[in-house]
């Protein structure tokens, strides 16, 4: 999706809130063009995914492991275990 804003109105601000809602619960991106440059508007959460998916396949080694953890999980070789609270 890409959206060109021009105006600070009340209405620009209802539709950038609205932007922001389908974007959380889409997690869809929306490329955001102006004259100062382009941007993009993604969730929190999805940001926080890429830059953590980001950081571990910068070092090779942890990528490595990150993938090899994959395809255990691809192959059903993996143990399921409940989460406590301590």
């Amino acid at each position: 999706m890409r959206w060109c804003g021009r105006s600070r109105s009340a209405s620009s601000t209802q539709l950038f809130s609205r932007l922001i809602q389908q974007v959380n619960d889409d997690h869809t991106v929306v490329e955001v063009a102006s004259r100062h440059g382009n941007s993009v508007i993604m969730s929190k959460d999805d940001y926080d995914a890429i830059t953590e998916t980001a950081y571990l396949l910068r070092n090779p080694a942890k990528a490595e492991r990150l993938l090899t953890a994959i395809e255990r999980v691809r192959r059903g070789e993996f143990k399921q275990h409940d989460l406590t609270t301590e």
